[in-house]
């Protein structure tokens, strides 16, 4: 746990976000935050696909729209095709992490520029923890939604 707090503080460093916390995770540009993941509960974020990812919002400035968080993707999850109108980028914590340009293990860092079509998730075998870093309000756009005759990307 000791490293997601070190980690944490050097996603607020990377995002330029040097904010205070409220309840709301909402932040103050200018002000020092601090945040013990094991204190903030996961949410759980529906898919298309009909699966779902799990978020802790470390950090969230509603002013500018950066924002860091915490990812899990339960084993074989694998967001349908989509792209984001800014980038964003995922730092991988545990687990292994699949996309469009490859997979990728823990220690790695990977940004998806903003346009692209992409999709993410994990292998079949086990669980995933990434921390995901944005500079720009969240939006994304659905490109590919399965179908019972579409399956999702391969995740091997």
């Amino acid at each position: 746990m000791k490293f997601y707090k070190s980690l944490c503080v050097l996603a607020c460093i990377v995002a330029t976000a040097v904010c205070a916390r409220q309840e709301d995770h909402s932040m103050h540009p200018r002000q020092f935050s601090s945040v013990d993941p094991a204190t903030v509960p996961w949410r759980e974020v529906p898919l298309p696909s009909k699966e779902s990812l799990y978020t802790k919002t470390l950090l969230a400035d509603s002013q500018t729209g950066t924002g860091v968080d915490l990812l899990r993707y339960p084993a074989g999850v694998v967001t349908p095709r989509h792209t984001h109108p800014h980038g964003h980028g995922m730092y991988i914590l545990q687990g292994k992490l699949i996309t469009n340009h490859g997979t990728f293990g823990p220690g790695m860092f990977v940004w998806f520029p903003e346009g692209e079509t992409i999709y993410h998730g994990v292998t079949a075998d086990q669980d995933a923890v990434v921390l995901f870093i944005r500079h720009e309000p969240f939006d994304i756009q659905f490109t590919d939604l399965p179908s019972p005759t579409k399956p999702v990307p391969n995740s091997h």
